[in-house]
């Protein structure tokens, strides 16, 4: 099944700290329903120019299929490293996520405890873009894991996220970004927020 997303970033950085501010519109079902609506907000810190540290929350009103609307409570932490080789870039990013469902019990009515909330999972993102020397565009490539921390049942890797894309340059303010998605799902997972395998996004960012 087909989805979009449309994002929105704005970027401020303060010496060695940087401060985002992003908005997310998702659709499913080939583009013809809303899936999701997401705020979030993240400030990263620059240790050295190898590594850096971040925390942030989001703000998720989800379409559940069954359910309808729910509103989600979304929080991380992160450590990212990257390391240039000539005009390659490569990143590592591990990102330690937990998400609260309102509303939204662990038990069903027989008391027996069907899953978690909230949900913890590792995310491990390894990612290589290429700067072209006298272009504006930075095309990239990352693959994501997604591993379950606090399953009822077991912990396991249950997704994993594919995406190719470029980042285009239009001023020192102004940058858009293009990409393809494709997720594979690995065993069943109750909370599996992506209702789409394949995805075509845009996105807008300003940096000030």
């Amino acid at each position: 099944m087909w989805g979009s997303i449309i994002d929105i970033e704005i970027n401020k950085k303060i010496s060695n700290l940087s401060l985002n501010l992003e908005g997310e519109y998702r659709t499913r079902e080939n583009f013809s329903e809303s899936e999701r609506i997401k705020t979030t907000l993240e400030a990263n810190y620059k240790i050295n120019k190898y590594l850096k540290i971040g925390a942030g929350y989001s703000f998720v009103c989800y379409n559940d299929i069954e359910k309808e609307w729910e509103n989600r409570h979304r929080y991380f932490l992160e450590a990212i490293g990257d390391y240039n080789i000539k005009r390659f870039k490569f990143s590592l990013r591990e990102r330690i996520q937990g998400t609260y469902r309102e509303d939204i019990s662990e038990y069903n009515k027989q008391g027996i405890r069907m899953r978690v909330n909230p949900k913890y999972v590792l995310r491990s993102r390894a990612k290589l873009e290429y700067d072209y020397k006298k272009s504006n565009y930075s095309p990239y490539l990352s693959t994501e894991l997604f591993y379950s921390l606090n399953d009822i049942e077991e912990n396991n890797i249950y997704k994993i996220r594919y995406q190719i894309g470029t980042e285009y340059k239009i001023n020192n303010n102004n940058y858009i970004n293009a990409f393809f998605r494709y997720t594979t799902f690995h065993n069943f997972n109750e909370d599996n927020e992506d209702d789409c395998d394949k995805i075509i996004g845009i996105g807008y960012k300003y940096k000030f």
